[in-house]
């Protein structure tokens, strides 16, 4: 990019345009990119630490499904149709989280510790927690 007309564009300043490149500046933005089944996410920086955004919503998850099936076991809902209006869920959410009082304990507390793979997310974890605690540590921890 050159420098003079961006100094003009950005003073709101207008002036001859010159073809001649006396002084060019490069930008550059370190990124990667995450694919999570159909959605490709750009993350944008350097950090390659998993986010704390992501982090959060699988251990509310992991919560709500251990809530959901206490009130299962004891009787309080009786299906996922009661245990949705129970809590104000929709069906379609409470099928798609429940799996997640599945999780071993050595997968929970990688989740709490942040030790997970960095492309690791919500979305990305939907139907894919097997019921082997062994193999949720292979989809769970660090890649």
């Amino acid at each position: 990019m050159r420098k003079e007309p961006l100094i003009q564009q950005l003073a709101e300043k207008t002036s001859p345009q010159s073809n001649e490149c006396r002084e060019c500046i490069s930008l550059s933005c370190p990124f990667r990119v995450a694919n999570h089944g159909k959605v490709l996410r750009l993350i944008v920086g350097n950090d390659q630490a998993p986010s704390q955004i992501n982090t959060h919503a699988i251990l509310k998850a992991v919560m709500r499904a251990r809530v959901w099936r206490e009130q299962l076991i004891s009787g309080k809902a009786h299906g996922i149709g009661h245990l949705a209006s129970l809590n104000h869920f929709h069906v379609a959410y409470v099928r798609r989280i429940l799996p997640f009082a599945r999780l071993g304990p050595a997968a929970f507390e990688a989740i709490l510790n942040g030790q997970i793979a960095s492309d690791l997310s919500l979305d990305s974890l939907l139907g894919r927690i097997p019921m082997a605690w062994k193999e949720q540590a292979a989809i769970i921890g660090r890649a």
